[in-house]
């Protein structure tokens, strides 16, 4: 499981945008506040300071991503990269499917730690005839844990207003809105995973939504989502290691 903390953004520039879906969107912490482009083809530019080694996309329907790295007029090269047509780094992106939302999926991309402050340029291309959309862009460090053990809990939550009325029938607003929800635990090394998690991510972190990549073990699943932590608790089962139980509640 990794966490990135904190988002290292300082801001976010695209080569077009749809005036009505402006490039701002992508700066608040809603994922279905979504910038647009005018075709089905564009970049995206985030400013991120030092030291980040990972960049989420959050509910974009792009069928290809493809990260470049400058650093004022330098182009970053990496080792043993592969290089693409033309001049600048390829890293390459095995896109991250999602059952859940099939038009709309959320992709997350380690890269080799940069020391220093960065332009993350990131190539999107969707599908031919559709307009590219992304919903939130999180970078930064991310900070890497144990995969929950024992397989991860799934849930679905509604931000429906469900009321009964007097002559039997139910009134329902919203019900398009459809939050997952997972539960999960980790055993993990107390002094540093434990406390970094508690005291760093849990406690200094707030209600800001967070990027997240789950991969259940089990099943080698993978989810990457923008998520709160709802809840979360460690308990003293071992010497050295706890067993941390958490809860995260999809932010939209």
């Amino acid at each position: 499981m990794k966490i990135i903390y904190p988002d290292k953004v300082n801001s976010i520039s695209a080569t077009e945008e749809d005036s009505d879906y402006p490039v701002s969107n992508l700066y608040d912490q809603h994922a279905t506040s979504v910038w647009k482009a005018e075709s089905n083809s564009a970049s995206i530019t985030a400013q991120v300071q030092a030291g980040s080694n990972a960049v989420a996309i959050f509910r974009t329907n792009a069928t290809a991503v493809n990260l470049r790295f400058s650093s004022g007029s330098n182009i970053i090269w990496e080792a043993a990269t592969r290089w693409g047509g033309n001049s600048a780094w390829d890293y390459s992106h095995t896109l991250i499917t999602d059952s859940y939302t099939p038009s709309f999926i959320s992709q997350w991309i380690d890269y080799t730690e940069i020391s220093g402050a960065v332009d993350v340029i990131i190539d999107l291309v969707s599908p031919g005839g559709t307009i590219l959309e992304v919903g939130a862009i999180k970078a930064g460090h991310a900070y890497s844990f144990r995969d929950p053990q024992y397989g991860l809990s799934e849930n679905r939550k509604t931000t429906s207003v469900i009321k009964s009325l007097s002559y039997g029938y139910k009134y329902i607003k919203n019900k398009v809105q459809n939050i997952r929800e997972f539960s999960g635990g980790l055993d993990i090394i107390r002094d540093s995973d434990v406390y970094t998690f508690l005291n760093l991510i849990k406690i200094q972190g707030g209600s800001e939504p967070l990027a997240w990549r789950i991969v259940d073990s089990l099943s080698n699943q993978d989810w990457v989502i923008l998520a709160y932590i709802k809840s979360s608790s460690n308990k003293h089962s071992y010497t050295f290691n706890d067993v941390l139980s958490f809860s995260l509640i999809e932010a939209i």
